[in-house]
């Protein structure tokens, strides 16, 4: 079977946003209050980023784009699909692009089929560039910070012990 994957998208009036795919069938989007906002939720003891996209008409479901190591690539997804039962909250930066700039930057990104890179080009990479136009990953910036402090430590403690022989 075919892998079906989205083609392009188009913004209509009255808050719709129309989503064809690679089979000849479409979706319907009614974008609301939260469409282009980024959200998080857990996974594991990561944060995990995504942009609320909106309803779809046909089925009622809530959809998000996020980028995830499983397809391996930036996607559309639904609820469950996002947050795996899991809490969703709102971050509290507001974005530099507008709503529907952000939905377009990261709808473009699964168009492209942009892949996921745990260190250049996690969720959090991809929302940020969505949101602020930036590269950038508060897990990957905490855990180089952690590193360099026990370098730092490591290095601290050689030394010490290298001067008290």
């Amino acid at each position: 079977m075919a892998q079906i994957y989205l083609t392009s998208f188009e913004f209509y009036s009255h808050n719709k946003l129309q989503l064809w795919y690679s089979n000849g069938t479409y979706s319907v989007i009614e974008l609301n209050q939260d469409s282009g906002k980024i959200v998080w939720t857990r996974k594991n003891f990561i944060k995990h980023t995504g942009i609320v996209l909106g309803i779809c008409l046909s089925s009622g479901r809530e959809f998000y784009i996020h980028n995830h190591p499983s397809p391996g690539k930036a996607t559309v997804v639904d609820t469950y699909n996002f947050a795996r039962g899991n809490d969703i909250y709102y971050e509290k930066e507001e974005c530099i692009n507008t709503p529907n700039e952000v939905i377009a930057i990261g709808l473009n990104a699964v168009i492209k089929g942009v892949k996921y890179k745990l260190i250049t080009q996690n969720c959090q990479h991809f929302t940020s560039q969505a949101c602020e136009n930036k590269n950038k990953s508060e897990g990957i910036d905490t855990l180089v910070a952690l590193g360099l402090s026990i370098f730092a430590v490591s290095a601290i403690g050689v030394a010490v012990a290298a001067a008290s022989k």
